[in-house]
């Protein structure tokens, strides 16, 4: 956003103990022998520990993590890590308040889980 991030001179940049006010367009200029270059903008969010929690109580799977209010997020499963595709465990959810939950039915066969965030 128009400031420069002085010492910066690596190939790959590292944003450490960023807040949420650092997120915003960022672009880079580079320099050489044989001129300078100024690359498009990229837009970079910052986010936060999602607070995740995982349990099994009465035989249902209890994910809770946390939310922003008013940002679209789907749960996704597969039965393995090794391939296949994700599928959504029910209808996208929007947030209302800072955190949400979902149930589902412990089976037979493992489930591994992702939560994405939509927008």
């Amino acid at each position: 956003n128009g400031a420069s991030l002085n010492g910066q001179t690596n190939r790959s940049l590292f944003l450490t103990g960023t807040q949420p006010t650092q997120a915003g367009q960022y672009s880079v200029t580079v320099s050489n022998c044989f001129g300078t270059t100024t690359y498009v903008a990229a837009t970079v969010a910052v986010t936060v520990d999602v607070g995740f929690t995982a349990e099994i109580v009465g035989g249902q799977v209890v994910l809770r993590w946390q939310t922003t209010p008013g940002k679209r997020y789907r749960v996704e499963y597969r039965a393995t890590l090794d391939g296949g595709s994700w599928l959504p465990l029910q209808p996208d959810l929007t947030a209302a308040t800072s955190s949400l939950m979902v149930v589902d039915a412990l089976g037979a066969m493992p489930r591994f889980y992702r939560i994405v965030l939509l927008d």
